[in-house]
């Protein structure tokens, strides 16, 4: 089991410095010439044949103007890992969109929490349909 682990790690390490190649407009070509390595060695951190070194990490952070915590957060099933993964995803939005964003993360957080419940299941909001605060307010009590 540490082994698909460890290999889902590397995917998912080497998919992060994919996409961080591509932001910054280089070809993996251009990466390893100013990393003095062959291209074969971008193609095999790429695609999580092996995972990178620490001071490989800090090069290639280096390279494409971003934090060495950036090439990792993706690849980490640590609570808070993923919570700074879903805070850099908000940056940016107006205060409306991020609630929006939230609203919809709680909702499928419930889902998902309900479906291993023995298959109970909630609804999922949509973008049409009012947040969870105003739904509360909606919400009429029905008596049997």
């Amino acid at each position: 089991m540490e082994s698909q682990r460890l290999k889902k790690i590397s995917q998912t390490v080497g998919a992060a410095i994919a996409s961080h190649r591509v932001r910054v407009g280089l070809t993996q070509e251009d990466v390893a010439e100013r990393l003095g390595i062959g291209n074969e060695a971008i193609s095999r951190l790429e695609r999580g044949i092996v995972l990178p070194s620490i001071p490989r990490l800090s090069e290639l952070a280096e390279l494409f103007d971003c934090r060495m915590n950036e090439l990792l957060l993706t690849s980490s099933d640590r609570k808070t890992d993923q919570a700074a993964a879903i805070e850099a995803h908000l940056s940016g939005l107006s205060p409306e969109d991020r609630a929006f964003v939230v609203d919809q993360a709680r909702a499928t957080a419930g889902y998902l929490r309900g479906r291993a419940n023995n298959g109970f299941r909630s609804t999922i909001s949509s973008p049409d349909t009012p947040s969870t605060g105003q739904q509360k307010k909606n919400t009429k009590k029905i008596s049997k």
